[in-house]
């Protein structure tokens, strides 16, 4: 659209951006009111980007979690909701990743954390998660960016880095 601007766009850029202008003008300008707090206004501004960041990381984690009880109890009762949830959650990261959050998500540690989380879930019922799941995340972000979730071929990924 004519007139965006990198906060309309992508507003994690946006303000990573304008904090390092921020702290660049403060660094750079005599000329400032001293009462003119740059130095905790551009954390604040960073600060909102990067909170909008760890809502994404948090949705993929989400996501990652129930793919793993997906695979460990493929006969489950919940797998039907564990799917409705997914969707739900894909669609919200769909509208609101930006392009520069992207490379920001570390998928090792959201997969840590995501085999965590489904451990605890499943051990609250007496049941344990599949056996040798990978380590490394075996899912790259690209396939959670798509339009549609292929579960089968989620699962598949999964199911072939086994241990």
């Amino acid at each position: 659209m004519p007139g965006e601007t990198l906060y309309d766009t992508d507003f994690y850029a946006w303000s990573q951006e304008q904090a390092g202008m921020l702290r660049a003008l403060a660094r750079d300008a005599k000329t400032l009111p001293n009462a003119l707090d740059i130095a905790n206004i551009a954390e604040e501004i960073e600060g909102v980007g990067n909170s909008q960041l760890s809502a994404m990381a948090s949705r993929v984690r989400l996501i990652l979690a129930h793919l793993i009880k997906s695979v460990s109890d493929p006969e489950s009762s919940a797998l039907r909701h564990w799917r409705t949830e997914m969707v739900v959650w894909h669609s919200d990261l769909l509208a609101d990743i930006t392009r520069a959050m992207q490379p920001k998500i570390d998928m090792d540690l959201e997969w840590r954390r995501a085999v965590r989380q489904a451990q605890a879930a499943f051990a609250e019922h007496d049941r344990v998660l599949a056996a040798g799941l990978p380590r490394p995340c075996p899912i790259p972000l690209e396939s959670l960016l798509v339009e549609e979730l292929d579960f089968a071929a989620l699962t598949a990924m999964i199911e072939a880095a086994r241990i």
